[in-house]
């Protein structure tokens, strides 16, 4: 399971939708707006403009059906305003229209893709695929608002490897590689859907776990150094874990003081006892 499936991006969803659903609203509004203008004035890209935003936002299904819708109620308008007058030759023009935005739908839907992928590559650590720096400050900047907004607890957990440079100096830095992604698939396996696993940089990681008091950060901490260590076992690797995690049930004003108070605890860790867990709540 990637960070993208593990629910960083499902903020954009509903938006998404509700964007979707504004572009297929748009088309009878251009189609009237035809029809008030009469057939001296061209509508062909106005018509366009709902097809480009449904594709943008819902894709190229979308882009299909508001194509579709967009062809008939140019067709339905077409015949309010012409009458009789209708022909085989209007029908003709309408299907090359139809073709026409078949084609912009075709290209649009391939740019959406392309500035997808790009989007998330900047936010993915490229070695383990889990969220990088960015993208954990990001989620935890929209979960601190939420958490805000419905007074939700809130908890962050971040560790680094301890040892972990011994690693690379006597197996490689291809063990070391190795050691790295084993992390992030404990990870992987151990968060749930709505938590958010980042690597920062180096040997550290971090977790955000909304919803989350100081009870279940302090077992799932328990639960995460154990599996963690038993991976390590399992590759061989001399390496153990400190663990410095935080539970608000009042959430910090930003994501540079949650980050800050996890971190001085996992130092804290680091420069004493080492492969410990400490908990601080706020």
């Amino acid at each position: 399971m990637t960070w993208q499936q593990m629910g960083i991006g499902a903020q954009y969803r509903p938006q998404r939708r509700v964007r979707t659903a504004l572009s297929f609203a748009a088309i009878p509004l251009v189609g009237y707006l035809h029809y008030l203008a009469g057939m001296e004035i061209e509508f062909h890209p106005l018509f366009l403009l709902p097809i480009i935003a449904a594709t943008w936002y819902g894709g190229a299904s979308a882009g299909f059906l508001a194509s579709l819708s967009s062809i008939t109620v140019w067709l339905l308008t077409d015949w309010l305003l012409l009458g009789e007058s209708t022909s085989g030759v209007m029908i003709f023009n309408h299907g090359v229209r139809f073709s026409v935005f078949l084609i912009v739908v075709i290209l649009v839907a391939q740019y959406q893709g392309a500035f997808e992928r790009a989007r998330l590559l900047a936010l993915t650590d490229p070695l383990t695929g889990l969220a990088n720096r960015r993208a954990f400050h990001e989620r935890c900047a929209l979960e601190l608002t939420r958490a805000h907004r419905y007074g939700h607890p809130v908890a962050a957990l971040l560790f680094d490897l301890d040892d972990f440079k011994t690693v690379n100096d006597t197996q490689g830095h291809g063990a070391g590689d190795k050691l790295l992604c084993a992390v992030a698939d404990v990870l992987r396996n151990r968060c749930r859907a709505a938590d958010i696993c980042a690597r920062l940089g180096g040997d550290e990681f971090a977790v955000l776990l909304p919803e989350t008091d100081a009870k279940a950060v302090q077992v799932f901490a328990e639960k995460l150094q154990q599996h963690l260590l038993d991976a390590m076992q399992r590759g061989g690797w001399p390496v153990t874990f400190s663990l410095g995690a935080v539970a608000y049930s009042h959430p910090p004003d930003d994501v540079d003081q949650l980050v800050s108070h996890a971190d001085a605890l996992m130092y804290s860790i680091k420069h004493s006892s080492k492969d410990s867990i400490l908990v601080g709540t706020f």
